[in-house]
């Protein structure tokens, strides 16, 4: 699910969405390579795969009432820079220029309470439609 754009143009048509760090404990559940919370009107996925909460995570939100799902990438700082070397050192023209990524959250500290935070925050305010990316429902 990880999309990375790296030089050859083009903008973010989503919202760049930056969090702060949380103070308190969320119920997480670990499901396989999931870490899974159930809130109130969503249900959140953080794949993690072997490595909880690396670099960068992908996550996914499904809304309780229609079922629409919403994707995206939650990274730090450290991680773009680090991607920015990376590119940088393969000589690849404008690599190591910019990062643009089409569904991309920005978070000082890669936790779970964090993410679950930033969840419960998009899907308040309805960002999540801005920030995140539409994926087919399971019932499509």
């Amino acid at each position: 699910m990880r999309r990375f754009a790296n030089g050859g143009g083009g903008v973010a048509s989503s919202a760049l969405v930056i969090a702060t760090p949380a103070c308190n404990s969320v119920p997480v559940e670990r499901q396989g390579p999931w870490l899974v919370h159930r809130g109130d009107s969503f249900r959140l996925a953080v794949l993690v795969g072997q490595d909880p909460l690396g670099g960068n995570v992908d996550i996914e939100i499904a809304m309780t009432e229609d079922g629409s799902r919403w994707s995206g990438t939650v990274h730090t700082p450290g991680d773009l820079d680090r991607l920015l070397e990376r590119w940088g050192s393969t000589g690849g023209g404008a690599a190591s220029l910019y990062i643009w990524e089409e569904d991309m959250i920005v978070v000082r500290t890669l936790s779970e309470d964090v993410i679950v935070r930033v969840a419960e925050d998009l899907v308040r305010t309805g960002e999540y439609r801005k920030a995140l990316r539409s994926m087919p429902s399971l019932s499509e």
